[in-house]
């Protein structure tokens, strides 16, 4: 197994091995595919997509085992109004 790690301060994901070596990172800060804005959260599934909760960009990035994009990133989702509701009733998916 890997270990997986995002790091909000250079706004990438880093690979480690069991033994703590680094194996490889990905991602930049920025706003377009493949970049990240304080990522906040990691995520494998069982088809070892890495999903990646990415703060200020206000999505879910996801990439393949190797750190390339796997989907486009999804539309921002909409602001809450002064209530805290959302304006649309919108669903994120893939």
């Amino acid at each position: 197994g890997h270990i997986f790690v995002v790091d909000g301060l250079y706004d990438t994901v880093q690979i480690f091995n069991r033994q703590g070596e680094l194996l490889m990172n990905f991602g930049e800060t920025g706003g377009t595919e493949g970049d990240f804005y304080l990522p906040a959260g990691i995520a494998i599934d069982n088809r070892n997509r890495i999903y990646v909760a990415d703060t200020y960009n206000q999505r879910v990035a996801v990439f393949q085992f190797m750190g390339e994009p796997l989907l486009p990133p999804p539309a921002p989702l909409p602001e809450p109004d002064a209530a805290g509701k959302l304006q649309e009733n919108k669903a994120v998916g893939y």
